[in-house]
């Protein structure tokens, strides 16, 4: 399966890239293709509403930044995951940037190999991600109408790690996707593991934490 994933984080080293990267290394273990694209290191504009791609433009964004490399890569992929640090109750403006952009990509359909989609969001404080859960919902499990892979928000901080996996439900994606597992601690200690495979569905993409440590970082 060909995966893109869109790091939101401006961070080159902190718990939102670390996510990224380890779902990058089990996907690819797995014999998946994945591309990463670093927004925050690309220059993408916001969306200027000008109603170009909608009209005369027939999908095509009138602006030529580097939001056409991630255009091509959407042609291809078959998965989208969409990674971020919670910055004000909501991905970061980069990452907001690209997901904007999307109106070009989705008109006058959305991509047709994209089908399924997951979200990774890390944080100082918890509680603080019904903005980027909203816009989740609403853009691309209802409008673009993606497959819910999975949603994981891990807020580190001072006094706890609190690791929330939802499908659904917590309990129906701990007991239905995690395959095999050692430890897994939520809202009790500074550090966590998440341990060995999350399967999904059907397409046995494999989502492996195995060993994986999270300090108490920047996010």
């Amino acid at each position: 399966m060909r995966i893109l994933v869109l790091n939101g984080s401006p961070r080159s080293k902190g718990n939102t890239k670390q996510m990224v990267e380890a779902f990058r290394a089990g996907a690819e273990a797995a014999g998946h293709q994945v591309d990463v694209a670093d927004v925050c290191r690309m220059k993408i504009n916001g969306c200027l509403a000008c109603e170009y791609c909608h009209s005369k433009g027939n999908g095509s964004c009138i602006q030529k930044d580097d939001m056409q490399e991630i255009y091509d890569l959407l042609k291809e992929a078959e998965m989208l995951a969409i990674a971020s640090p919670i910055y004000y109750h909501g991905v970061s403006g980069q990452l907001k940037c690209v997901l904007d952009r999307f109106y070009s990509a989705a008109y006058p359909r959305k991509p047709k190999n994209l089908k399924k989609v997951a979200m990774f969001l890390s944080s100082g404080d918890a509680d603080m991600y019904e903005g980027a859960m909203f816009s989740y919902q609403g853009d691309f499990l209802d409008y673009l109408g993606l497959e819910d892979i999975a949603c994981i928000s891990i807020c580190v901080n001072a006094v706890m790690v609190d690791v929330i996996c939802c499908i659904n439900n917590i309990q129906f994606y701990l007991s239905s996707f995690f395959k095999t597992f050692e430890s897994i601690s939520i809202s009790s200690s500074y550090l966590f593991i998440l341990c060995y495979n999350v399967l999904c569905d059907f397409v046995s993409l494999i989502f492996p934490l195995s060993g994986f440590v999270m300090p108490c970082g920047k996010i």
